[in-house]
């Protein structure tokens, strides 16, 4: 996140300081030059902080922000070894969850916070099967199915889903 705060009036050049007692979210800092910068480590919350603007004279103007963390999106990957499954064979099926910034956020084996479940659209085509929060993949039939990886969100992350094709 980086947002630079912007003053009218006074003289510049300009000094900005968090006025005493108010606080940003954990991971965000706010420099001499006006730049609010980090990346949030918290919760999804409201605060409201006070900036004291300086301006050329020495003149101080306290200014307040409201400021809104909501839940980081979260996107699935899948890497699977082939479109094409053989009857009655099981194959895994891997599928991560990764912010917008591409850090793994959730396995499908459960080594993290979130677990990755898998189902398939068409059973008579594909059965998936999460023990073990693996994807287990095994043809039943013949034909064209999909099969939907959904990550439950957290306090943290948002919900996500991802379809797969396969034959």
């Amino acid at each position: 996140y980086s947002q630079t705060l912007t003053t009218t009036g006074g003289y510049a050049p300009y000094t900005y300081a968090l006025a005493s007692g108010s606080k940003l979210p954990a991971g965000l800092v706010l420099t001499e030059k006006g730049i609010l910068k980090g990346r949030p480590t918290g919760r999804p919350t409201k605060t409201v902080f006070t900036v004291i603007v300086t301006d050329a004279n020495g003149v101080k103007m306290p200014h307040q922000y409201k400021l809104e963390l909501n839940k980081a999106p979260s996107y699935i990957k899948f890497s699977y070894p082939s479109v094409s499954l053989v009857y009655g064979w099981d194959q895994e099926m891997t599928a991560y969850a990764a912010d917008a910034n591409g850090n793994i956020i959730a396995y499908p084996n459960g080594r993290s916070h979130s677990e990755i479940y898998y189902h398939s659209d068409m059973a008579n085509i594909c059965q998936v099967s999460n023990e073990g929060q693996r994807g287990l993949v095994r043809a039943t039939g013949v034909g064209r199915t999909q099969i939907t990886a959904t990550l439950k969100g957290n306090e943290y992350y948002e919900d996500a889903k991802s379809t797969y094709s396969c034959t």
